[in-house]
């Protein structure tokens, strides 16, 4: 079973994420929050009312997190993350954490578009169309990466496109 929780100062879960992010470095936008320790505690205790993360538990283990950043309730609209531990992955624990975190941006948050970035340097395209996003476009030569440039795509899902897929219309 997975569960999200709403992230807090949990210096443990936090370190992990450090770690994880560290092992998955070529998939972020910058190398920031790589460090355990207070840094990871900073980043949570500063969140914004536009950033809403969240821990991923799979049978109660600690696995992952998700979130939902730059919430602009004027229009409606959030970026989406998720990272799962390497070890936990493809196991279908990053498809259901998304599938509550798009529940609660479109139902809870009322929101009305939620997009992300997926970097040339994985596959992680692949997922997220999987989920039902949608491309939006190209960002040419966006991350430079062990002395290579990669382009990105941004992708995105309407509430009404969410609502088809979850036959909720």
């Amino acid at each position: 079973m997975v569960r999200l929780e709403k992230i807090w100062e949990d210096q443990h879960n936090l370190n992990k994420i450090a770690e994880w992010r560290d092992l998955s470095i070529e998939t972020l936008r910058t190398a920031d929050l790589t460090k355990q320790g207070i840094s990871q505690i900073n980043w949570v205790s500063n969140l914004k009312e536009s950033e809403k993360y969240y821990f991923i538990y799979y049978n109660e283990i600690f696995v992952g997190y998700c979130g939902l950043d730059k919430i602009h309730s004027s229009n409606r609209t959030a970026e989406i993350s998720l990272l799962i531990n390497p070890g936990y992955r493809g196991q279908q624990i990053g498809s259901t954490a998304i599938k509550e975190l798009l529940r609660l941006g479109f139902d809870v948050f009322n929101l009305n578009l939620i997009f992300g970035e997926a970097y040339e340097t994985t596959t992680n395209w692949e997922f997220w169309i999987k989920q039902g996003f949608k491309p939006e476009g190209i960002l040419r030569q966006r991350k430079y990466w062990n002395g290579k440039y990669y382009d990105s795509t941004i992708f995105s899902m309407l509430k009404g496109e969410w609502k088809k897929i979850n036959n909720d219309l």
